[in-house]
């Protein structure tokens, strides 16, 4: 599912996913995205998470991937 971070506070106000990818060209909002779903986590009672940081080279791989889905679901992508 993919969310505009403006639609983030509802998503979570009705429960936690079980993973979260955060991404994006603007880093300041990527940090207050990630911020936003680790207070509500720990809100809910997580005490632990797992941090995984992809290279360039998966990063691709995943934009890549993610332009043929939203494509395919008739999403524009830049």
């Amino acid at each position: 599912m993919l969310l505009a971070p403006a639609q983030l506070d509802q998503h979570l106000a009705r429960g936690l996913a079980g993973l979260y990818v955060v991404h994006g060209d603007e880093p300041l909002l990527t940090l207050e995205t990630a911020d936003r779903i680790r207070t509500a986590a720990r809100a809910a009672g997580a005490v632990e998470r797992q941090v995984l940081q992809m290279d360039k080279a998966v990063k691709e791989l995943v934009r890549h991937k993610l332009r043929n889905v939203l494509c395919c679901a008739g999403h524009a992508f830049d």
